[in-house]
């Protein structure tokens, strides 16, 4: 059976809208249709960036949780006065948690671009100069380069040809390293003859040291990565209390969109309340303030309450199936105890 509903009015003095506002919300009896609420703009940006956040921390950390069971299920029940209190050891641990997944992140980027300079820098591991030594050179050339495989025989009779000097420094199925001296300039010669010049950075040290250095830096950072992953472990113990933050700003969210209309001393709130519910709506205010008064009466005719049923426990399965197509009118019958 279709719910008759009441349209209310909920006054009460200006200095109780905040606490109102989340007792109507804890109670959830009034569908808010108060013409501010529907023209009003929230900013909302503090409140979904830190959903956001914690959203993408709890998605990150999950992997770090351990495994729920039946006795562990992954979820929590917090009582309302702890769900209405936002924590600063909420945020601060937010803030934390982002600074140790940050600096994971940032220490396997490292390490990353460390591995691709030591495979740029495999061929030249036997380089006996170094390449700052290689820039300072004022009355020769040196240059060192690679060509492909499939170009090595060509630029091999170019070299002689050329009456070139050069030195081999690495060869394989892609191609061979070189590096060229000559006292002119010949670079665009070589790259005539498809010789790839490889700009190496000018150290003051060898190849061979540089790669040593980089790879015992992967290695510090591999630890380093380890001992922050356990501090993950560590914080994915408290994730409830992200969930719950997220949670949290999701209701400061939804109660800065609601917003109160105004009188000269009081305001109020309207919308529509289940006719069975009109009791809970009255006790919803007066845990606020024993300083208001409500309004009650029925829908006019061209109004469109919302639709609620209320079915015993034979009816109500042919609920979901009614559910599938549309509900019925406020107005219209309800078809369920026709369908049981």
């Amino acid at each position: 059976m279709i719910v008759k509903m009441k349209k209310a009015k909920v006054f009460a003095l200006k200095d109780h809208e905040d606490k109102l506002k989340r007792s109507l919300q804890r109670f959830g009896v009034l569908m808010i249709t108060n013409e501010n609420s529907t023209t009003h703009i929230a900013d909302t940006q503090y409140e979904d960036s830190i959903i956001l956040r914690s959203n993408r921390i709890v998605k990150e950390l999950s992997k770090y949780e351990p495994k729920t069971s039946f006795f562990n299920p992954k979820f929590q029940i917090v009582d309302y006065d702890r769900f209405k209190e936002i924590h600063p050891e909420q945020l601060e641990l937010l803030d934390q948690i982002e600074k140790t997944l940050a600096d994971v992140s940032k220490l396997k980027e490292e390490n990353e671009l460390s591995k691709e300079s030591i495979t740029s820098f495999a061929p030249w591991l036997k380089l006996d100069v170094t390449t700052k030594d290689i820039s300072n050179l004022y009355y020769v050339n040196i240059y060192l380069g690679q060509v492909l495989a499939q170009d090595v025989e060509s630029f091999s009779e170019f070299l002689v040809t050329s009456n070139l000097e050069y030195e081999i420094y690495d060869k394989d199925a892609n191609g061979v390293a070189y590096a060229i001296v000559s006292e002119n300039d010949i670079l665009n010669d070589l790259k005539a003859a498809k010789f790839n010049l490889v700009e190496l950075p000018v150290l003051d040290h060898s190849i061979l040291d540089e790669v040593s250095f980089l790879q015992n830096k992967i290695n510090e950072n591999l630890e380093t990565i380890t001992n922050l992953e356990e501090k993950l472990k560590t914080y994915a113990l408290s994730l409830d209390e992200i969930r719950l933050l997220s949670d949290q700003m999701l209701s400061e969210k939804e109660l800065k969109k609601y917003e109160a209309e105004k009188t000269e001393r009081t305001i109020y709130f309207e919308g529509w309340v289940r006719e069975d519910q009109v009791d809970l709506l009255e006790k919803a205010v007066s845990k606020v303030t024993s300083e208001y008064e409500i309004d009650l009466r029925d829908p006019l005719p061209q109004e469109n309450p919302p639709t609620h049923t209320k079915n015993n426990k034979f009816v109500a399965p042919f609920e979901t199936i009614t559910n599938m197509f549309s509900m019925p009118s406020y107005h219209e019958i309800d078809p369920n105890p026709v369908m049981s």
